[in-house]
């Protein structure tokens, strides 16, 4: 009360003094403020008055009075003191009942009636100080009374055998509920931390070697149970985060009597309640150790067999993903993903390969549904998609397909082609229900695409491979040509050049003698030429679709030339076989002489469409082909073939030269107006 009037009394003076400057300035007449009325004083106490103050103590000396030396000494003096006080009182307890049962002091039964006197004792005296508004003071002597009872039940088993093992662990069962009670009513977390480590040390502590699953996880799921209900209640983060630290320590410490024991059927439902216990934390931090711990945990049941394995993993993977969506956590799907797709890929390690299509599949099927439709419903909710969510639709597709792949590997092989292209099909309906996101349709079209190039080499071989490439390849530039989506141009470009690289794998060359017996090919109409002729076509596709988009149109010149010479190449390999068909002894020069002229011919016929259609990019190839023609004719075949052989070399080439000539004489005007025109 001194203090405080004595801060009053200095307030007074400098809002006097303010007042008297702005009435100064503004001219009026000053009255002085009238002090409140002084609080009672008691007889002992000297009076004062705020004039006898002196005016030179600072107000701002007075408002710091050292608050945070009385802070820290209150925590130093009372908290942590009192804390250190009561754990030192409970090892003294502790060695105390040690110590009386080896010098064999009072009899056991009075040791332990000693020790539950003193706890409740202890408890009773809490509660007067509590009432006083001793608070950190009674919450000690509160924890030190709880221990003793603690304490006491565990020497009358373990020391002292008073009491079987069912009758101890109820009476200790009913100190921790206890414990919990009087943390609700002292407001003390270290009191509901002491009654969770009790907790967590009767199992151990009464332990005779015999593991009973059910009753020990019906338990710890009871204790983390109350602690967690306790802490959110209380906004205890401790406790919350304890709680499930203690329940991680004692699955993983009970792993194998667990398992000598065949409790993984009782462990895998203790995970999956833990999941959804710990999910729901007040600490954000554990709730994604639980989204990414308990997933994993999981797999230590996985001998429950797979049906219970199965349906805890695709529960924790739904709640998982339902409530990062519900909370907005930013990094549930990441989380979920990681700890799921680990703990499968553990089975899948364990599993036999006889139930990878009846159990592996469908299991990987579920589980990639679940975290596929993660985009669509974030695109109905509105939300942008972030990288993260793009990165890890990919990896599942990815993880997904591989999956299907090792298993269908051994046992159905010629369904992998079929998988894929489901596969797709699933991800063009995603980008479907993604559509108003352009990166989330974009990247499941993307998907759509590649697993559907995929499944071309997996379900066909040999020359099948290119055809349904090229075909592929022509549909895409169909569809980039009508979308105007110039990364469907790229990929339907990098599609044909695939059906390009496998022709010149499958077919790299002319087989210029045949094995006796062996069966001759037909001419032009056999397996090569047909894939060839495909491709080029395909290839002339893609180039008319894109050619008709003008940011394109250069581009689609590319698989246009490719087109040609992979028909001239078909055309090539055709000849030179032809002449190797018979047994005539210029066969060679026949294969040379034919070539000349095919290429002559095929120069000849692109100049003609290019006159015809006005194409400027054909009379280039045609003349282009008719140059190389003649370096051939004058470089090599000159050299090189008999002389009946030059004779038609050089005469056919020279009659098909003038008609060239001719070409560009008769349609010289026409030509040359083209290339000021509208030319292709």
């Amino acid at each position: 009360m001194e203090a405080l009037t004595e801060a009053n009394a200095r307030l007074l003076r400098r809002v006097g003094d303010l007042e008297r400057q702005v009435r100064a300035l503004s001219g009026e007449a000053w009255q002085p403020p009238v002090p409140p009325a002084a609080p009672p004083v008691h007889a002992e106490q000297p009076q004062f008055e705020p004039a006898d103050l002196p005016a030179s103590v600072p107000v701002e000396a007075e408002a710091a009075a050292e608050p945070e030396t009385r802070t820290l000494e209150s925590k130093l003096g009372l908290a942590w003191v009192n804390r250190v006080a009561v754990i030192t009182c409970i090892f003294a307890a502790a060695f105390f009942f040690k110590y009386a049962a080896d010098n064999e002091w009072i009899g056991p039964s009075g040791r332990v009636a000693l020790g539950l006197v003193a706890g409740c004792v202890s408890i009773a005296l809490a509660e007067r100080f509590h009432g006083r508004g001793e608070r950190i003071y009674s919450q000690g002597l509160c924890g030190l009374g709880v221990s003793l009872l603690y304490l006491s039940f565990f020497a009358a088993f373990h020391y002292y055998a008073l009491l079987p093992q069912a009758p101890v662990f109820a009476l200790m069962a009913l100190t921790i509920a206890l414990g919990g009670v009087l943390a609700l009513r002292f407001r003390s977390q270290a009191i509901a931390g002491l009654a969770l480590v009790g907790g967590l040390l009767t199992p151990p502590l009464l332990s005779t070697g015999q593991f009973n699953a059910a009753f020990f996880y019906a338990y710890l799921l009871t204790l983390v149970g109350a602690a967690q209900w306790l802490a959110r209640r209380e906004s205890w983060r401790a406790l919350d985060v304890g709680s499930q630290a203690g329940a991680v320590w004692f699955v993983l410490g009970s792993m194998n009597q667990m398992q000598r024991a065949n409790g993984e059927g009782w462990f895998v439902a203790f995970a999956v309640a833990a999941f959804a216990l710990f999910l729901g934390s007040g600490v954000r931090w554990a709730g994604y150790v639980a989204l990414g711990l308990w997933p994993v945990l999981l797999y230590g049941g996985e001998d429950a067999g797979f049906a219970p394995f199965a349906a805890a993993l695709m529960m924790m993977t739904a709640g998982g993903l339902a409530w990062g969506r519900a909370k907005a956590w930013e990094h549930a799907l990441p989380v979920v993903y990681g700890a799921v797709s680990l703990s499968f890929y553990l089975w899948l390690l364990e599993s036999s390969s006889d139930n990878a299509l009846t159990q592996n599949v469908p299991l990987a099927a579920v589980l990639f549904l679940l975290f596929l439709a993660w985009i669509p419903l974030r695109v109905r909710d509105g939300l942008a998609l972030r990288t993260v969510d793009l990165a890890v639709t990919a990896a599942n597709a990815f993880t997904f397909f591989g999956t299907v792949y090792v298993s269908f590997e051994e046992r159905a092989k010629g369904w992998l082609g079929v998988a894929a292209i489901v596969t797709a099909l699933v991800h063009l309906g995603a980008a479907r229900l993604a559509r108003v996101d352009a990166r989330g349709a974009l990247l499941f079209l993307g998907l759509t695409l590649g697993l559907a190039t995929v499944a071309v080499p997996l379900q066909f071989s040999a020359f099948h491979i290119a055809i349904a490439w090229a075909l592929e390849a022509a549909a895409l530039a169909w569809v980039a040509a009508r979308m105007r989506s110039a990364q469907g141009a790229a990929l339907s470009l990098l599609v044909g050049m695939l059906a390009v690289m496998d022709v010149l794998f499958e077919f790299h060359g002319p087989r210029l003698y045949f094995a006796e017996g062996e069966a001759i090919p037909a001419a032009l109409f056999n397996t090569r030429m047909l894939t060839m002729a495909v491709c080029a076509g395909s290839l002339w596709l893609m180039a008319r679709w894109l050619g008709r988009w003008v940011e394109m149109a250069r581009l689609a010149a590319a698989p246009y030339v490719t087109g040609h010479l992979m028909l001239a190449y078909a055309l090539t390999l055709e000849v030179m076989e032809w002449a190797h068909r018979g047994e005539a002894e210029n066969a060679l020069s026949v294969a040379r002489l034919s070539v000349t002229i095919l290429y002559a011919v095929y120069g000849v016929a692109l100049i003609s469409i290019g006159v015809a259609a006005r194409s400027a990019l054909n009379r280039v190839l045609g003349l282009l082909a008719i140059a190389f023609v003649i370096l051939k004719l004058y470089l090599y075949d000159v050299w090189n073939l008999a002389t009946v052989y030059r004779v038609i070399a050089f005469g056919a080439l020279g009659g098909l030269l003038l008609l060239t000539s001719f070409l560009y004489s008769r349609y010289r005007g026409k030509i040359e107006s083209l290339w000021q025109g509208d030319n292709r």
